[in-house]
């Protein structure tokens, strides 16, 4: 008969077998042509890679004269995170960077989720139903902002309040539009933290602008200003600024804020944080 820790062993040696096929399976389905905002984060990492660019190129495949757009519409830092760690600028690189992400998520997932009283079978389904979000998500910035995400509630449990800040502004420049949910829910349920460690968070969050808005070519004003100017991509926000709150506001925030891949992924660890 196995004992408690050969089991254990052994469900993690799946659970790593199960990840390395998921990571085989996503080099040879998406590899030939990742396509819509997956080819455009991609292009991103590229642009910064060779030529250190924070610049879309205006077209769906790459071009010489495609016509180059400043970055300042969406975010930025998981695809400058990928691009610096992609020494050769290859598409292999990505896919191996993507690899190592997922697998970062998996064990802050495990650390986070080890000591409820979840049985380790639920445990490993929240890790491989993280995975496949991921996988989903392919290279938008959520894949890496869902790893920033665990580091930051990992962070708050641990009182590492000044990382935290830290963390919370690279949350904000790696997606905008759902570090405001993030925030949200975060400062209901780590209220009375926040309070009592506003300093070191404050902190963190002023170094966390400074080293983003250093490798930032553009300003923070631009930055926010883009983002302002691209709300149209989410006509809910559209809508309710011209029109009020209409059948095609609810619409979008139905689109957007309950059928958005992140969010199961996230209700399921707010419950455990």
């Amino acid at each position: 008969m196995l004992n408690r820790l050969q089991i254990n062993f052994l469900s993690f040696l799946i659970l790593i077998f199960v990840i390395l096929a998921i990571f085989i399976f996503e080099v040879f389905y998406f590899l030939p042509s990742p396509t819509g905002d997956d080819l455009w984060f991609l292009k991103l990492s590229f642009n910064i890679c060779r030529d250190s660019q924070f610049i879309a190129t205006n077209h769906s495949v790459f071009k010489f004269n495609s016509e180059a757009l400043p970055w300042t519409t969406h975010g930025w830092f998981g695809q400058y995170i990928i691009a610096k760690l992609n020494f050769n600028c290859t598409i292999q690189g990505v896919f191996f960077i993507s690899f190592l992400i997922k697998l970062l998520t998996s064990f802050f997932t495990y650390i986070l989720l080890r000591d409820t009283e979840l049985k380790k079978f639920y445990i490993y389904l929240i890790i491989l139903f993280t995975i496949l979000v991921q996988l989903k998500l392919q290279f938008r910035p959520e894949t890496f902002f869902i790893l920033t995400y665990l580091v930051l509630i990992y962070s708050f449990n641990k009182h590492f309040f000044l990382i935290a800040g830290i963390l919370v502004s690279f949350i904000f420049v790696t997606q905008p539009s759902a570090s405001i949910f993030i925030f949200l829910f975060g400062a209901i349920i780590y209220f009375k933290k926040i309070v009592k460690n506003y300093k070191n968070i404050f902190i963190g969050i002023l170094i966390g602008l400074i080293v983003s808005f250093y490798i930032y070519p553009f300003s923070i004003i631009e930055f926010i200003n883009g983002l302002w100017e691209h709300r149209s991509a989410i006509q809910g926000a559209n809508t309710l600024i011209e029109g009020g709150i209409n059948k095609q506001f609810l619409s979008d925030i139905k689109y957007y804020y309950i059928y958005a891949n992140f969010i199961p992924f996230f209700s399921l660890l707010f419950l455990f944080s």
